[in-house]
């Protein structure tokens, strides 16, 4: 698209909005993006951070991004997708020209900095989170519609600076109990295993499951565990992954293990993409002492984040 004066529809759009951007547009990751591309320099950076508060500051994002080209109004709607801003994008939506649409697709991702392990199989990939679509949005908010606590949208909230401090006792192990305390000092401790189901065949994607995936995986990389992702998993594959798991040489020489599944479920159930429930004893069960006698008398941690359909656990004060 040729770079012209920004149409007057898009400027007035970013004024209609101009309170929305004041109180809730996160700057720092969009200015990175939009200096990288050239629509800003140096020299307008120093001018937006140089008002004295937050807020003065988008205000003036925001007026230097008016003065900017047609391209400036189509970069900062791709920067807000790339920064899990995808609420504050869909303001913008109503601007877009065809050919915006059709260059971002639906294929707009925000990778981690993090450092994957190479993994075997289609299913285990390089983390990255995807924003989800307005459809998938609109189908959330439908499938929720009787619970008005329930807000439906990607949570920004990759944990970028998580750090996790621990310490390993110096103590003689024959000092504890060993019926009272697990050793847990390998290198690595063990092994983590994250299944992250987020497409379904009827029920509604799981918005924001990729964030967790993604704070899971740094957490427990954090933590000295060897981290491996699968994602997108029918019923079958997921018991299969779960068997596979439990017959990994490596366990015989760790002290612990994790896994995390990340999906839809009912109660005592889980859901594979295909709709299918399997059932939790089941999952759990592969790695008990008779199907995995690597892990027996070692700690092995369940974390099943498996949304209950329309079912909630309210707050309570």
């Amino acid at each position: 698209m040729e770079d012209t004066v920004m149409t007057s529809e898009r400027r007035r759009l970013l004024d209609k909005h101009l309170d929305t951007w004041t109180q809730s547009l996160q700057l720092d990751d969009v200015m990175v993006f939009l200096l990288s591309n050239s629509v800003f320099n140096e020299h307008i950076v120093d001018i937006i951070k140089s008002e004295s508060t937050v807020a003065m500051q988008r205000y003036q994002f925001i007026r230097q991004l008016k003065m900017r080209g047609n391209t400036a109004f189509s970069l900062f709607y791709q920067s807000l997708l790339k920064t899990n801003q995808r609420y504050l994008a869909h303001l913008m939506e109503s601007g877009l020209s065809s050919e915006d649409k059709n260059n971002v697709g639906q294929e707009i991702e925000y990778k981690s900095t993090l450092h994957n392990n190479p993994s075997t199989g289609e299913n285990c990939q390089s983390i990255a989170c995807h924003s989800p679509t307005p459809a998938a949005i609109q189908r959330n908010c439908s499938y929720y519609r009787s619970y008005e606590c329930v807000k439906m949208r990607e949570p920004a909230g990759i944990l970028h600076d998580l750090m996790v401090d621990f310490i390993d006792t110096a103590a003689n192990l024959s000092s504890f109990d060993a019926n009272l305390v697990y050793p847990n000092f390998s290198s690595p401790r063990g092994v983590a295993l994250i299944i992250n189901n987020r497409y379904f065949l009827d029920m509604p994607e799981r918005i924001g499951t990729d964030v967790d995936e993604i704070n899971l995986n740094n957490l427990f990389r954090q933590l000295n565990y060897a981290v491996s992702v699968c994602r997108n998993l029918c019923a079958k594959e997921m018991l299969i992954a779960i068997q596979d798991f439990s017959k990994r040489p490596e366990h015989k020489h760790l002290d612990s293990c994790v896994v995390c599944v990340l999906t839809h479920g009912e109660h005592g159930e889980l859901y594979g993409t295909d709709d299918v429930a399997i059932s939790v004893l089941e999952f759990v069960s592969c790695l008990n002492a008779r199907n995995c006698p690597a892990l027996a008398h070692k700690p092995k941690l369940f974390f099943l984040q498996a949304c209950r359909g329309r079912k909630f656990h309210f707050k309570l004060l």
